[in-house]
């Protein structure tokens, strides 16, 4: 498998729960949900293609990344919604502890479960001019993980997650969607 190889490669290393914070499942919860960093954990990850439906301003990561941890309630078996745009890939991985700075991935441990290309899957939704330009200041990459989250903000709202909405809306706001 070519791709995983390329996969453990790239991710190999990458840290997440920083500075020894916990890894928290990235899906929705009455709270932040922590994920038990001793087992497997069920990621998805990214790797932006072509984003002709709304253009960089600044050249977006070179390779994969991680996206959003799941916790064992929200693991899945297959890429819900793909994204058309970003080659997406649903991971099975375990982590491994860095003093002080949290988990790295390890990266042999990868699996790639599902894999979706970059030409298939729903189209991004269109972000405000003002919320594309901060993209990539300070190696913050959150845009395309911020651009993939909003078509589900009504979804978070019927099911009474308002902590969920007004973090996506303090996000926009933050990056200058509110001006």
């Amino acid at each position: 498998m070519e791709l995983e190889e390329r996969l453990r490669r790239e991710l190999h290393g990458e840290l997440v729960g920083r500075m020894g914070r916990q890894v928290l499942c990235d899906y929705p919860h009455s709270g932040a949900t922590p994920i038990d960093p001793e087992t497997r954990i069920c990621y998805e990850a990214i790797r932006v293609g072509d984003l002709t439906v709304s253009p960089p301003l600044t050249p977006p990561p070179d390779g994969w990344v991680l996206d959003a941890a799941r916790c064992p309630g929200h693991a899945v078996e297959s890429l819900q919604s793909p994204t058309d745009g970003y080659d997406e890939a649903l991971l099975s991985l375990e982590l491994t502890p860095v003093a002080e700075e949290g988990y790295a991935v390890d990266g042999p441990s990868i699996e790639l479960v599902e894999y979706s290309p970059a030409d298939e899957g729903q189209d991004p939704p269109r972000l405000p001019l003002s919320v594309i330009q901060t993209q990539g200041h300070d190696n913050d990459w959150g845009i395309f993980r911020l651009a993939r989250q909003l078509p589900l903000r009504e979804v978070y709202q019927e099911a009474g997650l308002t902590w969920v909405v007004n973090e996506l809306d303090r996000r926009c706001e933050s990056r200058g969607a509110g001006e």
